[in-house]
Order: C-alpha cells, then structure tokens, then sequence
C-alpha cells in the first residue's frame, strides 16, 4: 500500500552507480521529503537485488511488475534500450527521467517525445553536469562578458556513450542554435567543431584517452573564463532536485526540443568522422 503522501520512484536498469547516487539522495540521506525509492529492476537480478537491500526497496523480476510507482527513472547504460524501457511508462502517463544518453538515435529520442506529449507524461533527459555548481556559476560571469564568441568544452568517454556531459554543458550555457557540425577526430578522440547562430562558434572534445576532466571555457571578444567541474554530489542533488520539482509541477526543467538537437548533433557527428570530417547540418526543428 502506498505510505499517504509517499511520491513512489521506480528505478528501471540499476547497473550503473547511479542507482546508488539517486537512491541514497531519496532513503538516505531524504533531500526530499515525500519522494522515497521504492522499487527496482535489472535483467541482472543479483544487482537489482543488491540496490534493493541496501537502500530498502522492492526488486520486482520483470518490468511488467514495476507497478504502484508515481514516477520512473530509467538508467541503462546502453542508450538503445532507453526507449522500449521508457515505453510503458510513458504510456500510463507516469514523470520520467532517462538518464544520458537519451537514446542510441535522433529517430529513438523524437519517438520518446512524441509518446511522451501524446500521453501527457513529464519527461526530461540529460547529463548530471548540466546541473553543476561550476556552470551556474559560468553563467553569472557571462552576464558580465560581451557576446560570447567561443566555447571550448573537454570530456572523458565515447562521443555517443558520454558525449552528452561535453553537449549539456554547452547547451546549459547558451541553448538552442546550433546550425553544423564538423568532427575532425579519430575513432578514440572527438574533436568538435560546431557553428551556432549569432557567430558563436563552439570546439569540443570527448576522449577516450586520459579521463580528462569536465572542462569548459567562455570566450567574448576581449575576455576569457574557465571552470572545470569537480563538485559531483551538487549536480547530482541538483538533478533530482529538477527531477522533484517536474513531479509536482508537470514541467520539465527545460524544453524537450533542446534534447533532441543535441542528440542530432552528436548522431552528426558521429556521422561526420566517418565521412572524413565533413561538415554536416543539424536539423534544428522537431516535430512533435
């Protein structure tokens, strides 16, 4: 039976740390009060039943038993399944975070949205460092800056596993716009290049070499700032916070369609190192 004015959170693939991070933040620690963590669900049975007995939960064998819940986090590693895990939640209406990557493809992630508008479902996705102290504190500089010509943004991983820390991050900063994108990299480094309205021009990079930390750099004419993030247990509180506030409110913390083209924008890319570096566009517009 639900505790009377209990915000049930089901947690859908708890193979990564995350699991961990989110359901300390909701049982342990209780940052927020009325929402607990209250089921969850691996095709690894051992994890999930592992996350269940150190945070308190119900590890349920199938998803068709992630039932009794008022919300859905869905946090697989492998952006393919984002969706058909995402699905029939979606589709009884229930909040969702995906966590990143969204979805393996642009087709992937507009389907999730569009179900997700049909069904009248609250639903955001995005990187933890789209919520960092250090970018909060980017955009209080900014406002002291001219117009913001350059952004240089630096990242470990995959461009299509981990890129989405490097493409948040700039998206936090100045939003929707991006027109092309170049990659000039190799199979192990992305190098980045891509062209937003108004004449900014943003240089990115995500390696798979080094762990290189989340980095980033603001530009104007004259001047130049650089942070790079370091405080994980802000942004992940901050995360959930967003989470929280789009469970009462029924409004994602920021438009859907911001999702969406930086999906495009890294799919893109992707697409652009196997052409050798040709510059591609990014779509811009999405229908939903």
């Amino acid at each position: 039976m639900k505790e009377t004015g209990v915000i049930r959170i089901g947690l859908v693939d708890v193979t990564t740390s995350h699991a961990d991070a989110f359901s300390k933040i909701f049982n342990l620690q209780k940052k927020f009060r009325g929402f607990r963590v209250t089921k969850c669900w691996d095709v690894d049975q051992k994890r999930s039943k592992e996350v269940a007995d150190l945070y308190g939960l119900e590890s349920v064998e199938t998803l068709s038993r992630m039932t009794d819940i008022d919300a859905v986090m869905v946090l697989s590693r492998d952006q393919n399944r984002h969706l058909p895990y995402v699905r029939p939640f979606l589709k009884r209406g229930l909040p969702a975070f995906v966590d990143k990557t969204t979805a393996g493809t642009l087709a992937q992630a507009v389907s999730m949205y569009r179900l997700a508008k049909k069904h009248k479902a609250p639903i955001f996705s995005a990187s933890a460092v789209r919520f960092a102290r250090e970018i909060e504190d980017a955009k209080k500089v900014m406002k002291t800056m001219g117009r913001i010509r350059l952004i240089e943004a630096s990242g470990p991983g995959e461009l299509m596993f981990y890129g989405q820390h490097v493409f948040d991050t700039i998206y936090a900063l100045v939003g929707r716009g991006a027109r092309t994108v170049q990659n000039i990299g190799t199979d192990k480094i992305s190098l980045l290049r891509i062209d937003f309205k108004a004449g900014l021009t943003v240089r990115a990079t995500v390696s798979e070499y080094g762990h290189i930390p989340f980095h980033f750099t603001v530009a104007d004419k004259d001047r130049s700032h650089s942070f790079t993030v370091s405080d994980y247990a802000y942004y992940y509180w901050k995360m959930m916070q967003a989470f929280v506030r789009m469970v009462k409110t029924g409004k994602p913390p920021f438009d859907g369609r911001e999702t969406l083209e930086i999906i495009d924008g890294m799919c893109q890319g992707v697409k652009s190192r196997e052409k050798d570096g040709k510059t591609l566009k990014i779509r811009g517009k999405y229908r939903l």
